[in-house]
């Protein structure tokens, strides 16, 4: 059995809201304060939302954690200019 980059994701990676987070209602609390903002997979579990996330941005009394599908995740691009 190969392993398919949906699977990939581990601990310590930095992420974004996919276009698909973005749109869910659910993700209002990120993407109200910064919708491009940076987050860390902190844990994974397992289930339908097995990946924690330490979003950068959290709204001023909200836990900055929430838990996520792999399908509202993308890494994070490295952008590096000089």
């Amino acid at each position: 059995m190969s392993l398919s980059r949906e699977s990939s994701m581990k601990v310590g990676d930095l992420v974004r809201l996919s276009s698909y987070g973005k749109s869910r209602d659910y993700n209002n609390r990120i993407t109200l304060c910064d919708a491009s903002q940076l987050g860390l997979i902190i844990a994974i579990y397992k289930g339908n939302y097995p990946y924690k996330v330490r979003w950068s941005k959290p709204l001023e009394g909200l836990t900055p954690n929430d838990n996520h599908s792999r399908r509202e995740l993308a890494y994070a691009q490295v952008n590096n200019q000089q």
